[in-house]
């Protein structure tokens, strides 16, 4: 369940993303974990995902945030049952978000680019979701496409480190392989 980490690395504007809860403080709580996941600092994250879903159990969001980096199947399935249970009353992001992470675990790469361009389509100006959609292209193979995405996430959010990685792999390991901008993107990442 680590390959899903990628996803939840969204930059330094990881509180961006819409959310539906009654608690200000659980809200703040989970946009603290997000922050903290970026950075890598994963059992501090977990700390504040728990305080966010101890202070509101129906924000899904947070059970999302929960299946990353998690020691068991068992806890994975927990946190996405859990989610699926309170996303009719979670934002379109969450449900969007949902989706996508369904369609990782359901080896469904297609139906990723599909929620992909929705999440683009629903949420233009976020780099987040031009972010997921360059990820699920490249899953899907389609690597010009995918790095137009990536640049469009990096116009929309200069400083995201991790989007000048994954670009920066995808011009080092994919064809066409373009050392030069991989190794500008590398230092910046």
């Amino acid at each position: 369940y680590k390959g899903l980490s990628r996803y939840f690395h969204l930059g330094t504007k990881a509180a961006d993303f819409p959310v539906n809860s009654p608690s200000k403080e659980a809200i703040k709580a989970l946009k603290e974990g997000v922050a903290l996941t970026d950075w890598g600092e994963y059992e501090k994250a977990k700390e504040w995902f728990l305080k966010a879903v101890s202070l509101d159990s129906g924000l899904a969001m947070t059970h999302l945030y929960l299946i990353n980096n998690q020691p068991s199947a068992e806890v994975v399935l927990k946190h996405l049952q859990s989610a699926r249970n309170h996303i009719a009353n979670g934002s379109a992001w969450e449900k969007l978000m949902l989706e996508f992470i369904d369609s990782y675990l359901t080896n469904n790469p297609q139906k990723r680019v599909t929620v992909g361009h929705e999440m683009v389509k629903t949420y233009p100006q976020m780099a987040r979701a031009h972010f997921l959609l360059a990820s699920a292209l490249e899953d899907a193979d389609k690597n010009d496409k995918s790095r137009d995405q990536y640049k469009k996430a990096i116009s929309l959010a200069p400083e995201w480190a991790i989007v000048h990685q994954e670009l920066a792999y995808s011009y080092l390991h994919y064809e066409p392989k373009l050392l030069d901008q991989a190794l500008i993107h590398a230092q910046k990442g």
